[in-house]
């Protein structure tokens, strides 16, 4: 864990949850429940799982499923946060809730704030031998239609933030503001398999990734 609270009362150790697999119904009604509930999220708290199948569409996504998908708009789940349509299976989830907070106000730059976090993101990606790119298109992924893909389809249509390697994303996310605080929801997918992705995450995040983390949040509207 990352130790202190600083001026401004913000707490700046981040809780690690590496959680087990499931359905893409039973993973976003888990984010939910902790969304509801933010005495589970008093400190930030990121939470590492796998979707064992199925697919993930921002609240306001109004597209239809690529043919090729083995998925039925019967089997569609709903995320808390915006964004097109992902197929889940071989990606990597990750969700992220903060406390609003002095140092971590509801109001700052979203669209810069979404950057950071996928360039913290990269340097994980970077220690795997995987360099990356920042995507420069002009669409973002917060909860709002406005900020849907076009043809709904996620890792095929990349927004401004999402990083790009060979030219195919590999990761991408969306954010919502809550009443408590915000979550962000990220996939990334890459050509390693589960679980060999989560082990490589997991020593990523314990030996650099928690304490870079800690410092981007606590920067907050300075960033």
């Amino acid at each position: 864990m990352s130790a202190g609270v600083v001026n401004g009362g913000f707490d700046r150790r981040v809780v690690f949850l590496s959680d087990r697999e499931g359905s893409a119904r039973d993973q976003m009604a888990r984010d939910r429940e902790i969304l509801s509930r933010p005495s589970l999220w008093r400190r930030s708290l990121l939470r590492l799982y796998r979707i064992r199948s199925g697919v993930t569409v921002g609240r306001s996504w109004a597209g239809t499923l690529p043919p090729e998908w083995p998925c039925s708009n019967e089997e569609i789940v709903v995320r808390p946060t915006g964004g097109g349509a992902v197929l889940h299976g071989k990606d990597l989830c990750l969700s992220l809730f903060v406390p609003w907070g002095q140092r971590f106000p509801r109001g700052q730059d979203w669209p810069h704030f979404y950057e950071r976090l996928h360039g913290w993101l990269s340097m994980g990606l970077a220690s795997w031998g995987i360099p990356s790119t920042e995507a420069t298109s002009c669409l973002y992924p917060l909860s709002s239609s406005a900020n849907t893909p076009p043809g709904g389809a996620c890792f095929s249509e990349p927004v401004r933030g999402d990083r790009m390697s060979d030219g195919q994303k590999i990761l991408g996310g969306a954010l919502a503001l809550a009443r408590e605080g915000l979550l962000y929801q990220g996939s990334i997918s890459l050509p390693i398999p589960n679980p060999r992705l989560s082990e490589l995450f997991e020593g990523w995040y314990g030996l650099v990734g928690e304490e870079a983390l800690a410092d981007l949040l606590l920067r907050g509207r300075e960033g």
